[in-house]
């Protein structure tokens, strides 16, 4: 068998390293992940696998990112994971092992270009694009506008995760999540703003799609309740093609049955 597997890591953070896993981790590439995080310095620090561009990972690999986690455990850091697939996600539920592992929002890739300025209009955050990208982004000059339509116009886009930076709003990432990446994907102790399409059959039986802007807020981001509402009710009255609008401060509160409901 043929498999091939991509590893790189940043460590420019002072307390966090991202290695992001792109490919297959199975037995004959597992031993490179374990090989690539020898050298890091773990001590106290952050390490953020990033596997949204993991496409298998098999009993082999998990064993691996279990070992990892106890070894970072026992250097006095933490190990989280960003971006895991339907496949990783699947596995870690099968064989009991989701709750060793914390998960997280990937994080936005450095600026491809110069962000405009923070600017406010009568205390509300001005909600644009800088033109931030991140590995997950739109193309650089997208903006929230941009990333609403691609949400209701691509079918290989589902949703569209919009963050505060300062005082401006950033397309973040644009995916085609499954209701549980949904909820996986967000982070426990930032707020964010989503833009979520639901797809399902009604009580006659007809398919139906509706869209969802959605308030991502977490208890522990009680410091950001401020601007994200402000922004919150920006959008509100700026895309009427989100009608259904939906505060979520628990995962649950994100569970695919009660955003339909809401939606029907």
């Amino acid at each position: 068998m043929n498999t091939s597997l991509s590893i790189a890591s940043d460590a420019t953070h002072p307390d966090r390293i991202l290695v992001t896993v792109a490919g297959e981790l199975d037995p004959e590439t597992c031993s490179r992940l374990a090989s690539a995080t020898e050298t890091l310095t773990l001590r106290g620090r952050t390490l953020l696998l990033d596997l949204s561009g993991m496409t298998f990972i098999d009993s082999g690999g998990l064993q691996t990112l279990v070992a990892l986690r106890k070894r970072v455990q026992e250097a006095g850091g933490a190990l989280q994971l960003c971006g895991p697939g339907a496949q990783a996600l699947h596995l870690l539920d099968v064989t009991g092992t989701r709750h060793l592992f914390t998960m997280r929002a990937c994080p936005p890739r450095a600026a491809s270009g110069r962000p405009a300025s923070p600017a406010t209009h009568g205390g509300r955050p001005v909600v644009r694009d800088p033109g931030t990208e991140s590995r997950t982004a739109p193309p650089p000059g997208s903006d929230h506008s941009a990333a609403f339509r691609h949400v209701k116009e691509q079918r290989d886009v589902n949703t569209a995760v919009l963050a505060l930076r300062g005082d401006v709003l950033v397309v973040e990432a644009e995916a085609n999540w499954t209701p549980e990446e949904l909820v996986v994907n967000m982070p426990v102790d930032q707020a964010r703003l989503i833009v979520h399409e639901v797809s399902f059959a009604t009580r006659t039986g007809a398919r139906r799609r509706a869209h969802l802007l959605i308030w991502w807020m977490p208890a522990s981001a009680q410091g950001q309740e401020r601007a994200y509402q402000a922004a919150f009710e920006t959008l509100k009255t700026q895309h009427v093609e989100a009608p259904v609008h939906v505060i979520a401060r628990t995962p649950e509160h994100l569970a695919h049955p009660r955003l339909v409901a809401l939606a029907d």
